[in-house]
């Protein structure tokens, strides 16, 4: 394993993924469990650490989960993430989604 994961990096990917394929989710904008501003709240918050340790770790799981069967990102492309959010590099450019 190359490093920790930075539950943070994690967050702003799959903001960046829930941002990039809004209009091809199948999910509503605005329910509260499973809305696309919903999740992108929970990544919010754990990114800005309203939400840390176990709880920030349980809430990017329900995201990922939820992204995943609304025919978002692939296993693939969320196994990248994890990389991406376990690299030692400096790699700190993570601006938020539009």
């Amino acid at each position: 394993m190359r490093g920790d994961l930075d539950i943070k990096k994690l967050a702003r990917e799959l903001e960046r993924a829930i941002a990039s394929r809004r209009n091809t989710l199948a999910l509503p904008n605005t329910d509260r469990e499973i809305g696309i501003n919903h999740l992108a709240y929970m990544c919010r918050c754990v990114y800005n650490e309203q939400v840390s340790g176990h709880l920030a770790h349980l809430w990017i799981g329900y995201v990922q989960g939820v992204l995943r069967c609304a025919g978002g990102a692939n296993v693939s492309e969320l196994k990248e993430m994890l990389v991406r959010a376990r690299a030692d590099d400096a790699d700190d450019q993570m601006q938020t989604p539009p």
